[in-house]
């Protein structure tokens, strides 16, 4: 308090002193003002690409449609990120863009179950977002989570084999296949941990989710056949949903201090 009546009896200066230390306390407790904290860094990890196929009339497993095939697998990303943290001792927020590659691709030849002769692929090319999220400091330990909007690139296809006769050689049909390469929108999730490990270094564990809903494909695209029985000569309809999930380890530095 002596401090504070010294201030008020200065002069302008003492007295813009006096207000910047009363902007950062609260009653008797006082709190950092607010900072500006840049972060950029690189990440690694094991990414899961997720996909479901539906076969809406029935045309691959004939006359079941609505016929659901799941297939995911595994596979290794990579990416960088780059961030701004804005904190006041009390409610930081964090707003931060990520960009991911990798080798992430999921397939099946459960679409036609008997003859095993149509393969569906997805494969997640690449992966951006930009989410916002709130982060908690305990020692040396900030636990953050944080969500926003998702882009990707994703190829989805379906490649259907034939052949004349038992000794002759499968070709693709293309009438019966297709191969999309689109440009979806969806949401992200996130949640981790970081540890100091310098002055401006810190490690980062980090699990990430990314849902880009269901998009829709057609095959038999010259409508010479039915798409499943009593079903009038038209394209089958197909519809993909593309998730992917992510666990990464990121080392990141601080640009704020």
């Amino acid at each position: 308090m002596p401090l504070v009546v010294e201030l008020c009896r200065g002069g302008a200066a003492r007295r813009a002193a006096l207000r910047s230390l009363l902007a950062g306390c609260v009653g008797a407790v006082c709190a950092p003002a607010w900072a500006d904290d840049f972060y950029a860094g690189a990440f690694i990890g094991q990414g899961r690409a997720q996909s479901a196929i539906v076969d809406v009339n029935g045309a691959s497993n004939w006359g079941n449609p609505g016929w659901t095939v799941d297939y995911e697998d595994d596979g290794v990303a990579g990416g960088i990120f780059v961030g701004r943290q804005l904190t006041d001792g009390r409610f930081p927020l964090r707003v931060e863009a990520t960009g991911a590659f990798g080798d992430l691709v999921a397939q099946t030849n459960r679409l036609d179950p008997r003859g095993r002769d149509e393969t569906a692929r997805s494969e997640p090319r690449w992966v951006a977002s930009l989410r916002i999220g709130v982060a908690a400091s305990r020692g040396p330990a900030t636990f953050f989570v944080s969500a926003g909007l998702a882009v990707a690139g994703l190829l989805n296809a379906v490649e259907d084999l034939d052949r004349s006769g038992l000794d002759d050689p499968w070709h693709r049909d293309p009438d019966d296949s297709f191969e999309n390469r689109d440009t979806a929108f969806g949401w992200a999730a996130s949640a981790g941990v970081e540890i100091d490990v310098g002055d401006a270094w810190r490690l980062r564990l980090e699990g990430a989710h990314f849902d880009f809903g269901s998009g829709k494909h057609t095959l038999n695209h010259s409508a010479n056949n039915r798409c499943g029985p009593g079903n009038p000569r038209s394209p089958c309809v197909y519809t993909v949903d593309n998730e992917l999930s992510m666990v990464r380890l990121a080392a990141l530095r601080r640009f704020g201090r």
